[in-house]
């Protein structure tokens, strides 16, 4: 078995910034994180009848926290977007 030395990283390629650093792809994968949650809002009476009641405070802390947050995603994407056309135009 060959042993490896050394540090491996990994680097992601820059996203250029023409097509504002992938503002349509997040903008994309917001909406449909927005779409889950919309879904996930609709069917909570749904789980909640599914799990015990001692598990009712891990689904509304579910809800708060990662469904109620991706309003905050949509608002910190596109904010980002902003600063990035704005570094994009100098």
């Amino acid at each position: 078995m060959a042993h490896i030395t050394g540090k491996v990283t990994r680097q992601l390629p820059a996203l250029p910034a023409g097509n504002l650093y992938g503002l349509q792809e997040r903008c994309l994968a917001v909406e449909s994180l927005l779409l889950v949650a919309r879904e996930l809002a609709r069917a909570r009476s749904e789980l909640s009848g599914l799990l015990p009641p001692s598990e009712a405070h891990a689904l509304d802390l579910f809800y708060t926290r990662a469904v109620g947050s991706a309003e905050d995603l949509r608002d910190h994407v596109l904010r980002a977007g902003e600063r990035l056309s704005d570094f994009a135009a100098v």
